[in-house]
């Protein structure tokens, strides 16, 4: 350990962020393999020293999760244990690799402090968090028991994020459609994205969120163009305040689902084609969602007359528009608060599990990194290692005392 103490921050870099299995085709000579034997010791050491570390980023992941040690004693205490799979590009259900069970390695004594899980696929290994707050899961693959239990064993969830949810070839299965619902009242915000159909409608075998019932849902956001075969309708959204819509074109049933959300108070569109259906009057010359406040859009120029539909008999709605509409709505509206539309986007980001170009990686300049500046060596032995540069994410410990009662910030643990 003092020698690892004691070594340049150029030299230590490289050894967090040397696996072997980035060494691509280089030969295996001996000299590269000890390298790599001495970086993988170094990095164990320090990864089960908690008390030297505030965060540890692993961005470069090895593929094989045996490899990978289990959380230290103290995750326990930890508010951040963030691990980072890396991939060339968003893979194709056929491509994942298998779980096989050894996720839970990586989350064994850190069920009860996580705040915010953050990974892609397979959930069936998972245990329960009980104080988990945010989970956000990307091409989520897992069965309804599975996911009821992953569900029901996070009460206190509040923000759930499903992206690139895909469809699987149907089962035969007659019972599949008398599964109790899965009833998730903690959750406040929900997010979902669709992949691209694969089969024909009438094969399509209802998701596991399908028997989701978020009865307290504040927030929606759905992403893609798929009809929806009971994953939203017939479920009463109550409380429903804010409907966020992206990228896709609505079928006549979809409009007519996101226009019986009545209570809506915020509409949030980005990249949407055929906003006429949910603009217009219905048949009885009734407007959507009497109680609209506040309209946030991106649209282009051909689409300004469903726009203006929205604006009509609303004349204290507030409209947040990207800057080069900003006149033309100006114009349309007469009255309206018209305003600049902030860059922020929704809940889902696929930018998320998505490894950068590895030939600028291996461009950069490590010498160039501020890694220096952001570890404190000997303070009373607790390491401050708040960035690696972009590189890594980790463990954030706190100091610990059994007669404070402690708030913990939103820990992470991404694969």
């Amino acid at each position: 350990m003092t020698t690892l103490l004691t070594l340049p921050s150029e030299i230590t870099i490289k050894i967090f962020t040397t696996l072997i299995v980035d060494l691509g085709h280089a030969p295996r000579a001996p000299v590269v393999l000890d390298l790599a034997a001495i970086c993988k010791s170094l990095r164990e050491l320090v990864i089960n020293s908690p008390t030297l570390w505030s965060r540890i980023r692993l961005r470069f992941f090895p593929l094989d999760m045996n490899a990978i040690p289990p959380c230290p004693p103290k995750s326990s205490r930890a508010t951040t244990f963030r691990v980072g799979a890396s991939w060339p590009s968003v893979l194709l259900p056929d491509e994942r690799p298998e779980c096989n069970g050894d996720h839970s390695l990586l989350l064994s004594g850190a069920s009860d402090s996580l705040r915010t899980l953050t990974m892609r696929g397979c959930v069936g290994c998972l245990a329960s968090f009980p104080n988990l707050t945010k989970l956000n899961i990307f091409q989520l693959s897992c069965s309804y028991e599975e996911f009821s239990h992953l569900i029901k064993g996070s009460q206190n969830l509040i923000t759930l994020i499903l992206g690139e949810l895909q469809d699987h070839i149907p089962e035969s299965d007659a019972a599949i459609s008398l599964r109790p619902l899965i009833e998730a009242p903690s959750i406040r915000h929900f997010a979902v994205g669709f992949a691209n159909l694969l089969f024909p409608l009438s094969d399509v075998q209802p998701l596991p969120l399908s028997y989701l019932w978020m009865p307290n849902l504040e927030y929606l956001e759905v992403v893609g163009s798929r009809a929806d075969y009971g994953e939203l309708s017939g479920k009463p959204f109550p409380s429903l305040k804010t409907l966020n819509l992206r990228v896709m074109s609505f079928p006549v049933s979809n409009a007519a689902l996101y226009r019986s959300f009545a209570k809506i108070t915020t509409l949030e569109l980005d990249n949407i084609g055929g906003g006429e259906l949910l603009a217009a009057p219905d048949e009885n010359e009734k407007i959507p969602w009497p109680h609209l406040q506040t309209l946030r859009c991106r649209f282009r120029h051909t689409e300004a007359a469903w726009i203006e539909k929205l604006l009509e008999n609303r004349p204290h709605l507030t409209v947040e528009v990207p800057l080069e509409n900003k006149d033309e709505v100006s114009a349309m509206s007469g009255t309206h608060d018209v305003r600049v539309l902030s860059d922020e986007s929704g809940l889902i980001s696929t930018e998320d599990f998505q490894r950068a170009d590895w030939e600028e990686e291996a461009e950069e300049n490590w010498e160039d990194s501020d890694f220096s500046d952001q570890v404190d060596y000997m303070d009373d032995d607790n390491w401050d290692l708040d960035q690696f540069d972009g590189e890594y994410y980790g463990m954030e410990e706190v100091e610990y005392n059994e007669d404070e009662e402690y708030e913990y910030s939103d820990g992470e643990v991404w694969f």
